[in-house]
C-alpha cells in the first residue's frame, strides 16, 4: 500500500509530503528520513478523509510511526480521490443529449 500524506510537525511551517506505508485505524507508518522524536504532535492529511492529527509513536530506520488521537477508518483514508465531484446544471446536461 504507497499512498502519499501532507505532515505538518508542531512548530515547523513546512509541509512534508511522505509515503504511508501501512495506515491502520489507530496509525501510519510513514518514510521519512527527516528529524523526528517520540511524542512530536503531527497532522497527516489524507486526501480522501482530511487533517488527522497525532503523535510520533516511534523513529526506526527512516520510518515514523504516528499514532492518532481518535482512530479513523483505514479503508476510507486509502480511496483514490480525483478531484471535485460537481454535476453538470440541468441546462448543460440536456444540452449534451442528441434527439434521434
Amino acid at each position: 500500500m504507497m499512498l502519499m500524506v501532507a505532515v505538518r510537525f508542531a512548530g515547523d511551517p513546512h509541509v512534508h509530503k511522505l509515503r504511508a506505508r501501512d495506515i491502520a485505524a489507530g496509525g501510519v507508518r510513514l518514510a521519512f528520513g527527516g528529524d523526528a522524536i517520540p511524542g512530536d504532535a503531527v497532522t497527516v492529511e489524507f486526501a480522501a478523509i482530511g487533517m488527522v492529527p497525532g503523535v510520533v509513536a516511534w523513529v526506526a530506520g527512516g520510518e515514523i510511526g504516528v499514532r492518532f488521537a481518535e482512530a479513523i477508518d483505514p479503508e476510507q483514508a486509502r480511496l483514490p480521490v480525483t478531484g471535485e465531484y460537481r454535476p453538470f446544471p440541468p441546462q448543460h446536461a440536456r444540452q449534451s443529449f442528441r434527439r434521434v
